[in-house]
């Protein structure tokens, strides 16, 4: 108080000081200002006694800055636990449990995440993930305090308390960070190309699906979820489909889910597979074919995605005694033209054909994916432009990946051969991501 005081008697002194030197009588504007002072200057004095901050913090914010929408879902649970004392007495609740997101030493909940305007802390991400899927209604961001208190209302007009709600907060958050660390052991492929998609407004359904009581026991039907997903995201990924309708997705499945007796693979299945709108089609094989043979999916698709595709078709071809596929480094690796861009200087043109009928076609195949592989970046960038033999015998020295075995055993690289190996390629695809119809019979 000392030092406010002490601030606004300076402050007021300069501008007098200032009044004055531009001729301005000093008594008519000091008369001014202490009018002001008394008659419109209003000053706030907030007495607790007994009352709750946490009321007063909801209502008022002394930071200056706007409060997340975790801060006001934080107090309003530890405001409603206050109310309720018995959850206090002995001393058998603490704050801890109600809350336990501050206690993050990573600083994993607190950390941003998104793009652009959508960057968000973490927690507040998983604020809206969570209350869709108790809400099985999509939650608008910047408004997730305000759907809390509604449901928290409702929850505890079921009977339930406020420590209930925190405490599933508390696990659903649990499994949140095991979807986005890819740390489920059975489903972890998946997981990782959602991440490399960027399908977080997918979450919802995702815990739906792992918290579901009679999936927790049934891993076949689970399995076929998730390849039925993983199948409908990676196709439309691959023939370039927008995703701005998957959270509206999630929302209607979690819907359906909810009301039907059939099991939740079948309701996947038949309703994705339904889909005749552009951004809702599940692309048929003959679709999904034409765009992985006949696409520059170099260009095509973000270099992530087709990353992504590589390492599945990769991982595929691995068995059960394939020690490679412990030991695989995929951060390691990029995406690489057999034939290279810059072909002119080591791959000529065959002299039995007319060279601009030549060139169209090998220019209109450099960049489809039976001409892409997977190397270390080393390998790359010394060998990316050199001929053919030289390549050749690098793969054969260097390379372990099942996906450039069958390389080697090629005595010459052409166009023919790149058709080939996309042929080849895509019943691999094919293979890990089915129609309806395949996942449906498959065991």
């Amino acid at each position: 108080m000392v030092r406010a005081h002490e601030y606004f008697k300076t402050q007021t002194q300069s501008w007098l000081d200032a009044q004055e030197a531009r001729e301005i009588e000093n008594e008519k504007i000091a008369d001014a200002i202490g009018q002001a002072i008394r008659l419109h200057l209003e000053l706030v004095v907030i007495d607790l006694g007994d009352e709750d901050p946490h009321l007063i913090f909801e209502t008022m914010n002394a930071r200056g800055t706007p409060l997340l929408q975790s801060d006001m879902v934080k107090n309003n649970i530890l405001h409603e636990a206050n109310r309720r004392t018995e959850f206090f007495e002995g001393g058998h609740v603490r704050k801890l449990e109600l809350w336990n997101f501050d206690e993050d030493s990573e600083g994993y909940w607190a950390r941003e995440i998104g793009r652009g305007f959508n960057r968000r802390p973490r927690i507040d991400v998983l604020l809206n993930h969570w209350l869709t899927f108790q809400s099985r209604r999509i939650t608008r961001h910047y408004r997730e305090f305000e759907t809390f208190r509604k449901y928290s209302k409702s929850e505890r007009d079921r009977g339930l308390s406020i420590l209930d709600v925190a405490r599933d907060l508390r696990d659903v958050a649990k499994l949140y960070r095991e979807i986005d660390e890819c740390t489920i052991e059975e489903i972890s492929p998946f997981l990782r190309r959602c991440r490399v998609m960027n399908l977080g407004a997918v979450t919802p359904l995702l815990f739906w699906l792992l918290t579901n009581e009679a999936l927790k026991g049934d891993e076949p039907v689970l399995s076929k979820c998730i390849t039925t997903l993983d199948s409908f995201f990676v196709r439309r990924a691959v023939c370039g489909f927008h995703t701005r309708v998957y959270a509206k997705i999630s929302e209607r499945l979690m819907g359906i889910l909810d009301e039907s007796c059939e099991p939740a693979d079948q309701v996947l299945i038949d309703y994705l597979g339904k889909q005749d709108a552009l951004g809702e089609i599940w692309p048929t094989d003959e679709e999904f074919e034409k765009r992985f043979l006949e696409a520059p999916l170099y260009y095509w698709i973000a270099q992530g995605r087709l990353r992504m595709v590589l390492l599945a078709i990769e991982e595929q071809l691995h068995t059960k005694h394939s020690e490679v596929g412990n030991v695989l480094d995929a951060g390691s690796l990029q995406i690489e033209h057999i034939m290279p861009v810059s072909w002119h200087a080591h791959w000529p043109l065959p002299e039995s054909e007319s060279p601009e009928s030549l060139q169209e076609r090998r220019e209109s195949l450099l960049h489809t994916i039976g001409n892409l592989t997977l190397v270390k970046a080393s390998f790359n960038s010394v060998l990316s432009n050199r001929e053919w033999t030289v390549k050749k015998n690098a793969f054969e020295e260097h390379s372990v990946l099942f996906l450039n075995r069958e390389l080697v055993s090629c005595d010459s690289w052409d166009e023919d051969r790149i058709r080939a190996r996309s042929a080849r390629l895509f019943e691999q695809a094919r293979s890990i991501w089915p129609r309806p119809s395949s996942v449906r019979e498959s065991n």
